[in-house]
Order: structure tokens, then sequence, then C-alpha cells
């Protein structure tokens, strides 16, 4: 059984907020312009904006802000709210991926700290410098300024800052280092700092974390106790109860944890993202149970999710897009905050209505002139994409007929080895039995010939064996589950790992050659695993409706980046996505290095394979 670690889970709302900070945002710069506002009010108004700014990914318009509010509180001699705004400006720095600019902003504020002696400033502009190397992958440099903010906060008691030092040291130690032990160490800590001090947020987010911890050791128990616990501070926390309906899952408590998922489904409306995990995990934790029918509708509902958060998300980008769209001339405005201000408005109105003149003078010529250059480019690319349809139709005709050619091949060479060498192999065993049984010889030739009896008797085996995988009978009379399932037992019992197939839906068989295809990728998919990926779990599942055919091949071997893999040059998946390209099918792979993988593939019915 899979369990997901992670030391946060962060469900946006982004777009839904967009708009109204859109509009938000447009009164607070109406404040920021007016002339008589003061400075107080404007150093307020620039850190709301810049704060939206922020949220909204507009980082430079952003940073442009909290310059402005910067000279100001340069101007008051506040060091502490300069510091602030370089804070926020290293932020937004950070967002847009400059790094090295980044660190020299959070080390300029941490200067301006020390030499204030501020030291809450500190400790945010050293938390800050150790986010930005945790997020470089620097865990060891991260925890170094973690460490240095918790004993600030320890000489100042600030209980608070402890906790969030503690947390985060245990996060670096874990996710970075791997060193659970300082983790676990960290945490228990603050868990108890957080009891002391009623600070709840900080205990559920402790008992979570080592929950996790526990989970990733093995240590069930003890992730059930701080799962528990969690969920108990935080009953209505999808993800606490996530969490805990994993460990009783691992554990063996299958019931109760297809509950708890139940009840982690319920109160995950928010984050739909884990709504797709937990579906997931229950449809396995109910196929592990043999109830297959609600195993596959358990299955069917996460597939039509995670269709649906794909569709989602592709609209919500495009609506993202659109708003970016009637913002842009917006943040033109923002840049234009300082005292020439009203020259350049005039200058901008002035222009506006030049091209405006001109425009009109040239408007049907440009627009006749346009229609047709459009009209022409749209049949260069109807007749371009035309092509390459005629190219992939020809392509995938050629891949059919090169994979029955080379079934048609194995069929051949199979009913040779069987009928032709097989059976000259059996006659020369049973000659050699006659000769031993019909003829007086010596003990020393008995055992030769025995010797050799039993040669060819595991010859005639492997041969069997080889003529059987290239083309199992099972396969053509009995179809694709009964050949998929004989072809597991059979791996399972030659090799020390554990092997499980489940397989729901309809019995129908499929079109020979597509049956073959499926068949050809499983073997090839279990293979890898088994080769490349040193798996000891291998979970086949194999899912048939009238119209659609979905099987899946998941392993806890050592996985790999999908990123960094080219189709091209691995031989293996090369073959893989032909075969599955020739029935217009779909390959989906989802793997992490050192945590398993899982490679799913679909065909449709009812597109004419």
């Amino acid at each position: 059984m899979k369990i997901i670690l992670a030391f946060s889970l962060i469900c946006s709302t982004y777009f839904n907020m967009l708009q109204a900070q859109q509009k938000r945002l447009d009164s607070i710069l109406t404040v920021i312009k007016q002339n008589k506002v003061t400075k107080d009010n404007a150093y307020k108004a620039l850190i709301e904006a810049g704060d939206m700014l922020t949220d909204m990914n507009k980082n430079d318009s952003a940073i442009l802000l909290f310059n402005q509010a910067q000279k100001l509180a340069g101007d008051k001699k506040d060091s502490s709210k300069v510091v602030e705004m370089l804070l926020k400006k290293g932020m937004c720095q950070e967002q847009k991926g400059a790094y090295k600019q980044t660190a020299e902003t959070y080390f300029q504020a941490l200067s301006i700290a020390e030499r204030t002696k501020d030291e809450p400033m500190q400790v945010k502009a050293l938390i800050n410098l150790g986010i930005l190397n945790f997020n470089l992958q620097k865990g060891t440099t991260a925890i170094e300024y973690y460490t240095k903010a918790q004993r600030i906060s320890e000489r100042r008691k600030d209980t608070i800052g402890i906790i969030r030092a503690l947390n985060n040291i245990g996060n670096a130690s874990a996710s970075l280092l791997n060193d659970l032990k300082t983790a676990e160490r960290n945490f228990l800590r603050s868990v108890e700092l957080a009891k002391k001090t009623g600070f709840r947020t900080a205990q559920i987010v402790g008992y979570n974390n080592l929950t996790m911890i526990y989970a990733y050791t093995n240590e069930l128990d003890k992730a059930e106790k701080y799962g528990s616990l969690a969920v108990s501070m935080s009953p209505n926390s999808a993800f606490a109860l996530y969490n805990l309906a994993a460990i009783w899952n691992r554990k063996g408590n299958i019931r109760k944890a297809i509950a708890c998922y139940d009840s982690a489904f319920s109160h995950a409306e928010t984050a739909p993202e884990l709504m797709q995990v937990i579906l997931k995990d229950k449809a396995e934790a109910q196929a592990s149970l043999k109830e297959f029918d609600k195993a596959f509708r358990t299955y069917k509902d996460y597939t039509t999710l995670k269709d649906s958060l794909h569709k989602t998300a592709t609209d919500n980008h495009i609506k993202e897009l659109d708003v970016k769209y009637e913002t842009a001339n917006k943040e033109k405005e923002i840049i234009t905050l300082s005292g020439q201000k009203k020259l350049q408005r005039f200058m901008l109105v002035f222009l506006a209505i030049i091209l405006v003149v001109g425009g009109v003078a040239g408007f049907n010529t440009l627009r006749n002139f346009r229609n047709k250059k459009k009209i022409a480019e749209q049949a260069v690319i109807l007749k371009e994409q035309k092509i390459r349809e005629l190219e992939k139709d020809k392509q995938l005709i050629a891949t059919h007929a090169v994979l029955e050619g080379e079934e048609k091949e194995r069929s051949r060479l199979a009913r040779d080895l069987h009928d032709g060498l097989g059976g000259l192999l059996s006659g020369v065993k049973l000659k050699l039995t006659n000769i031993k049984g019909n003829y007086l010889v010596s003990q020393e030739s008995v055992e030769h010939l025995d010797h050799a009896v039993g040669l060819l008797d595991n010859s005639i085996k492997e041969l069997r064996r080889v003529a059987h995988n290239m083309m199992p009978e099972a396969l053509i009379k009995f179809g694709l589950k009964d050949a998929l399932s004989d072809f597991c037992h059979q791996i399972a019992s030659d090799n020390a790992l554990k092997l499980i197939f489940n397989a729901v839906g309809t019995d129908l068989r499929l079109e020979q050659t597509l049956e073959i295809t499926v068949y050809r990728i499983a073997l090839e998919l279990i293979n890898n695993a088994l080769k490349h990926a040193q798996a000891t779990e291998i979970i086949v599942q194999l899912i048939q409706e009238e119209k659609r055919i979905y099987l899946t091949i998941q392993d806890n071997g050592k996985g790999f980046d999908p990123a960094e893999v080219n189709v091209v040059n691995s031989s293996g998946l090369r073959n893989i996505l032909a075969r599955v390209e020739s029935y217009n099918g779909r390959l989906d792979i989802d793997s992490i290095p050192g945590k398993g993988t899982e490679i799913g593939i679909e065909f449709d019915l009812g597109s004419g394979s």
C-alpha cells in the first residue's frame, strides 16, 4: 500500500480570488494617487498593494511599490520598516527565480537589523535566508540559518519564533538530509512548546509531521498515535484524516481505513488534488478485500475527477490569461506613480489621439489587406494539417504492419519450436531411455545416460516456456485476462517478489491483435520493473469496459524522473509507445526517484480499434 509523505499540503484557490483582488487593487491605487494622502496612509496602501501584486505573481510591479514604501520608511528613519520592505522585495525576487539578487537583498536586510540590534527582524531575515537555501536544496546551510534564528528566539524567550525555527529545521533535516532522527527530535520539541503555550495550530502541524516521519520509518504504532492526536484536535482536516487512513491501511485495518478515507473525502471539497488521491487509495483498499465491483466504481470516480481537474485547470488558465490581459494597462499606471505621472498621462492621451486620427485614414486599406492575408494563411495551415494527418495515418499503417508481422513470426517460431524441435528432443530422450533399458551398459554409462536425460528434460521444459511466451495458448483460447493471470502467477512463483493481479469489468473478447498488443506491453513493463527498477512488489490492474480498456502496472522500485528519460534512446519505452500509438492509445507515466513507478495505458474501444 502507498502513503503520501509530505510536510505541507498547499491548496490554492488563486483564480477565484484574482478578480476580487483586482477590484481591491484598483481602489488602493486610487488612494495612492491622491495628492493629499498622508505618508502613513501612503505607506500602508503601498504595502497592501504590493502584497496583492505578489499574490497575483506580478513581482516586478510589487517590487516597484515596495521600493517606494522603503523610501517613505527611510524618510521617517524607521529601520524596522526598511528591513520589512527588503524582505518583501526579496520574496518577489525569489518568486522570479532571481536567487542571487534574493540573497543580496536578504543579507542587506540582515545587516541593517544587526546594526540596529533589531532582533525580531534579525529572526525574520534569518528564516527567509534559510527558506531560500531550502528551496535551493542546500539543507546544511538552511539549517545553519534556522538554528541562528532559534538561538535569538530562545534568548528573547519568543516561543512562537522557537517553534517556527524547530519546524523548519525538522523539515530540512527530513526532506533534504534524510536525517529522520534530527527531524523527529525537533518536531517533538515543537509539539511540547506548542502544548505549553496553547498554540493549537503548531500542535496540529507537529502531530502531522510526526505521523509522516513514523510512517516513513515503518513505526506504524507511533504513526497511528500521532495521527489520531492530529484528528482529535482537527476532526475536519482532510489531510490529517487521510494520513490516519493510510496508516490503518498499511496496518491491515482495511475496513477502518476505508471509513476514514470516506471521512477525509467529505472534508476535502477545497482540495480536489487530495480528493483524487483519496479515491485512488480507497479503490486499491477495496480491491485488496476482493470487493472488485466497489473498487471499479471508486476507480471510475477517480478517473472522472482526474479528467475534470485537468479540464478545470485548463479553463482557469484561460480565464487567468484573460484577467491578466485586462489588467496589463493598469500595471503601466503602477509604474508611473512618480512626480511626473500627470505629464506622462497627458503625453499618452495626446499620442493616442494622433494614433486614432492616423488609424482612421488607413483603416479600410489595412482591413482588406489583413483579410486577404488571413485567408491565405488559413489555407496554408489547413494544407499543412492535412499533410500531417496523412503522414500520421501512413505511419500508423506501417506500425500495424510491422507489429502484425512480428506476431506472425512469433507464432510461426513458437509452432516450429514446439512441434518441430520439441518433437525431436522428445525423440532423443525416448531413444536414450530405450538404450538404458535394452542394452547392457556399465554403471558409469548409466549415470551419464541419466544425466543426459535430465538435461534433455530441462531443455524441453525451457523450450516449451519460450514457445509459450512467444504465443501463449491461454491468450489465443481464453483471452487477455486469463493470459495475464497465468503470466503473473508464473513470474511470482519463479521470483522472490509479491505480484498482485486484479481484473474488473467485462469479460468480452477483444480483437486478437489488440489483445496481443496489450499482453506484450504488460510483459515488457513487468520485466522492466524486475530488471531495471529492482521492484519487490508489483500490482497489475486490468479494467475492461464496453468501450474502453485500461491497464496499470505499479511497482515499488527505485523509480526515475520521467522528464530526464529520452524515449527515442530507450528501446523498451520506444517499443511500448509505438504499440500504444498504433491503436490511438494513451500512455501515462508517474514516477519519482526512490518512490516507485506507475504506468497507465488506455485504449478507446469505440474508436475503431
